[in-house]
Formats: structure tokens, C-alpha cells, sequence
């Protein structure tokens, strides 16, 4: 027995929010990424220097 169209269509509704809100978080994601590889990059310069 198949679910009500309805409930299939809230279903499908769910699903799409729900893949805009992993890419979201994929994308912050790699934005913390960058942002922590060049704070590192930044570190291991200032200690080049300090060396």
C-alpha cells in the first residue's frame, strides 16, 4: 500500500531541505578548512622566522 500524496510529497520536500543543508554544512565545512590551513600557514611562517 502506497502512502497518501501528501506524504509523499512532504517526503520529497524533507529530502530536498535536507541535501541544501548538507551542502550548507559541507561548505562551512571548507571554509573553516582554508581558513584553519592558512592560520597554520601564517604559525609555521612566524616560527620560521623566530628560528
Amino acid at each position: 500500500m502506497s502512502p497518501p500524496l501528501s506524504v509523499r510529497l512532504n517526503r520529497k520536500a524533507f529530502y530536498k531541505k535536507r541535501c541544501s543543508a548538507e551542502k550548507q554544512i559541507s561548505n562551512r565545512m571548507l571554509v573553516v578548512y582554508l581558513i584553519i590551513s592558512v592560520s597554520i600557514e601564517q604559525d609555521s611562517d612566524s616560527v620560521g622566522h623566530k628560528l
